[in-house]
């Protein structure tokens, strides 16, 4: 699948041909609709992550289905600008948007409950321990851990500093490896948690050290079949880190 502007295309290898589904229907016509992410749940139903909303694609009909915030309505979405949409290991299906970090019910299209957090989430990722992890742009909350039995968030202070000066820390991503460790992408390097001493290990650009990252401006993480970790830059490429 291939997000586009008002499209999501279909590729088929073997006729090398795609099939379009316009996903903007109810929208105006002269406005885009850009799709940042696609998740697939295991119903096989398509999540589209929008800056316009919470989209649903049937791929087996065509059929879309459109999710906004509303704010009459305490059980529509936290926000419009949808940054990542899926399922936790229990099948509970989160939305990660500009408002809040929400449980959504797929069947009636409403809010279950909302993680208590005042800021805008990025991402979240339930680890194979069971942890619940979350990033937001709030500063003082760049990482949070969401207990989601007691409902209770908890912050994670991520501090940096440059020459002696803090830094601002925005984390773009997160990935845990098949041996169950948790990395981050950032604007200050590649971010390693070390469980046993409970603390961040920070791999950044050294100028004199060709081993070391090519930039600390990671934008995005995946690891292949052989277990190296893939690291993404802006304006640069994705050399491999293990």
């Amino acid at each position: 699948m291939v997000g586009c502007d008002r499209f999501l295309d279909k590729y088929e290898p073997i006729t090398e041909t795609f099939t379009h589904y316009r996903i903007d229907t109810e929208a105006p016509s002269h406005l885009p609709t850009p799709i940042e992410r696609i998740n697939e749940d295991d119903a096989g139903i398509l999540w589209l992550a929008t800056a316009r909303g919470l989209y649903r694609l049937d791929p087996a009909t065509g059929k879309t289905t459109r999710y906004t915030h509303d704010p009459a309505d305490p059980t529509s979405i936290g926000g419009n600008r949808i940054n990542f949409a899926g399922e936790d290991r229990e099948g509970r299906f989160w939305i990660a948007n500009s408002g809040a970090l929400d449980e959504f019910d797929r069947k009636t299209g409403k809010v279950r409950r909302r993680a208590p957090l005042r800021s805008e989430v990025g991402q979240f990722h339930e680890d194979k321990f069971g942890v619940f992890w979350i990033t937001t742009n709030d500063p003082s909350c760049v990482l949070a851990t969401f207990n989601l039995k007691t409902n209770l968030v908890t912050c994670h202070s991520i501090d940096y500093k440059t020459r002696g000066v803090k830094s601002p820390v925005n984390l773009s991503a997160m990935l845990e490896s098949r041996e169950g460790t948790m990395w981050l992408s950032s604007t200050v390097g590649l971010l390693k948690l070390d469980r046993e001493h409970k603390q961040i290990i920070n791999y950044h650009s050294h100028p004199s050290d060709n081993e070391s990252l090519e930039s600390d401006y990671v934008i995005g993480l995946y690891q292949d079949k052989e277990g190296n970790i893939w690291a993404c830059f802006q304006e640069r490429g994705c050399p491999s880190f293990r």
